[in-house]
């Protein structure tokens, strides 16, 4: 059957990467498609590009909303998409040419309500499942869910842009995803979707290449990530309370979010550990630094050192590190902020982490001149360890 097949495209400002993904998604050999692109709010050039593609293909219907999120971005797509198929692809991502006409096909011979497959990372590989038919029933619910809660090598893919739904089916699941949900939106759908789903179809194939863009690497301090996880782990467990009676799966759930926090701390550990054996500086007068509230100027390599250092020390607090391109620096341990903090922030004495002098005399210049008292701000050579 040649069904109708809407392709649902959120779109925030991704000018750079846009007609990639559109001419892959046009290109594609199943041509009954119609194209749902919803600019979510974009400050770029894409909502301009969205508007020139419709121009140019009438399968091609463009929402532009204000930015409320991924999640918004796509129910915004679901409601006005008329295809009784649905497939999702990103706006920084692309696809190759038989992607929906080999889920298409698959989906017909199976009878399945999903269709799922792999996905690419260009330089990093193939992430694929086995092909498979799953008959969801009674009698492996609960199993599939489990294995999907706890990561499972076999598992299927929790993500959205690699499958083909049947609209009945993602349209009841995807409402269930809180509008809010920033981290693993994709995972709570296809808990849903494990809910109501009858066959579930995998291929052993792959053809979504996931884009990792240099801008939205997400570098997040090990305290999100935790607060993140902890979050998903309860809207899991929300949804599966109201809407799964066979089974409890509060146990499966905090065995999960216990493995996250253990893998989570080695890495700290691991992470820690290299700094500590890599430090090169050390601030030389430290000791009067004790049982005082620090702000650490300077992110750079002497700054970071000085950090480690300082916080080896229980009666020294560091409340505050800055630098002036602090957007440049992400660490896990620690957030470094606009230098303007200086103002608003309550501490003791402001470390300049500044290897030169000259540079470092500037910086205490600069920081006079905005009102910081001069005896509050200390620089001394740093200590360079062999």
């Amino acid at each position: 059957m040649n069904e109708l097949m809407s392709v649902i495209i959120p779109i925030y400002n991704v000018e750079r990467y846009l007609e990639r993904c559109l001419n892959s998604v046009i290109n594609q050999s199943y041509r009954n498609l119609e194209i749902v692109l919803v600019d979510d709010g974009s400050t770029d050039k894409s909502g301009k590009i969205c508007d020139d593609y419709a121009f140019k293909d009438d399968r091609i219907v463009v929402i532009h909303k204000e930015n409320e999120g991924l999640v918004r971005a796509r129910k915004s797509g679901l409601e006005i998409a008329r295809g009784e198929l649905i497939g999702f692809v990103d706006g920084d991502d692309y696809i190759d040419s038989d992607m929906y006409s080999s889920l298409k096909n698959n989906m017909d011979k199976i009878q399945a309500d999903i269709v799922s497959s792999g996905y690419i990372i260009d330089g990093r590989g193939i992430f694929n499942n086995r092909s498979n038919l799953y008959e969801v029933s009674a009698n492996n619910r609960a199993s599939l869910i489990t294995e999907r809660i706890n990561c499972a090598d076999d598992a299927i893919i929790a993500s959205l842009c690699v499958k083909l739904f049947r609209k009945d089916i993602i349209k009841k699941t995807y409402v269930m995803v809180p509008d809010s949900q920033s981290y693993g939106e994709d995972y709570i759908c296809f808990l849903a979707c494990l809910l109501f789903s009858g066959k579930i179809s995998v291929m052993n194939k792959a053809f979504y290449h996931y884009t990792v863009r240099e801008d939205s690497i997400s570098h997040r301090s090990f305290p999100d990530m935790i607060m993140n996880e902890a979050s998903l782990c309860g809207t899991m467990n929300r949804l599966l309370m109201a809407e799964y009676r066979g089974e409890n799966f509060n146990e499966t759930i905090d065995n999960r979010l216990c493995k996250f926090l253990l893998t989570e701390i080695s890495h700290l550990k691991h992470k820690t550990d290299d700094c500590f054996n890599n430090q090169l500086y050390s601030f030389p007068k430290v000791e009067m630094l004790k049982n005082h509230k620090i702000a650490l100027y300077g992110a750079g390599k002497v700054g970071q050192d000085y950090y480690i250092q300082i916080s080896r020390y229980n009666n020294c607090h560091i409340v505050l590190w800055v630098d002036m391109n602090w957007e440049n620096y992400e660490f896990d341990y620690c957030e470094v902020v606009n230098p303007k903090e200086l103002l608003s922030e309550a501490y003791d004495y402001v470390i300049v982490a500044i290897n030169q002098k000259s540079v470092a005399d500037e910086i205490k210049g600069a920081l006079i001149c905005e009102g910081i008292s001069e005896n509050k701000i200390i620089w001394e050579k740093p200590k360079h360890n062999f």
